[in-house]
């Protein structure tokens, strides 16, 4: 019994090992492939966390890398969050671009039927297509809708799998699993065409600053 427990002790404090070695192997390549891209690792920016503790659960936000791509500054980062003590904690990226201004609120995100019977309120658009496709959250009507415009809304039926949100001043999409180079370029392609997409009387009419 003793050699057999011994045994499983050895096994498992190997594969603790293995696992271990893989994982790092795994950050190590994708730092090298991300600083090829000309991506840079950076410190955490308490701001970025501030957006990601607000649009996902609150949690642990580390590997920052920054870039420029297709004209913006871009910030991408992992996340992590377990909703329970004994839980796993689920593991998400973050991909952030910069904004030339800061605007108020708002989030377009893959609707959800759960929340449209309990009533929680969104702004309802001119496409019916669009409202039952996605959930739009902003304070203002007025302003979901110039963002959101007909074109942006043909568009986003285009790619329903994107959901956004502007916080301050960033741009914000998120996704399963620890970034890749390939998951922030196709992140980046989404972002870069809807912040393209902002019309410039939005920037400068609902500019906070």
């Amino acid at each position: 019994m003793l050699i057999t427990l011994l045994v499983l002790a050895a096994a498992l404090a190997a594969l603790a090992v293995w696992a271990r070695t893989k994982r790092q192997r795994f950050f190590t390549a994708r730092t090298q492939a991300a600083q090829h891209n000309g991506w840079t690792p950076a410190p955490m920016d308490p701001a970025l966390e501030g957006v990601a503790n607000r649009i996902l659960t609150s949690g642990t936000n580390t590997r920052l890398i920054t870039g420029q791509y297709a004209g913006y500054a871009f910030r991408a980062f992992d996340h992590s969050h377990a909703t329970t003590r004994t839980s796993t904690a689920t593991k998400l990226h973050v991909v952030a671009v910069q904004l030339p201004v800061v605007l108020p609120s708002i989030a377009v995100t893959t609707d959800d039927p759960i929340a449209r019977t309990l009533r929680v309120p969104d702004q309802q658009l001119e496409s019916g297509t669009f409202n039952e496709t996605f959930a739009v959250e902003s304070p203002n009507q007025r302003y979901a809708s110039a963002v959101v415009h007909p074109q942006l809304m043909e568009w986003m039926l285009q790619h329903p799998h994107l959901q956004w949100w502007i916080d301050g001043p960033y741009l914000v999409t998120w996704g399963l699993h620890w970034w890749t180079v390939d998951t922030v370029t196709a992140a980046l392609d989404d972002l870069t065409a809807v912040a393209q997409q902002i019309p410039p009387f939005v920037l400068a009419d609902y500019r906070l600053s």
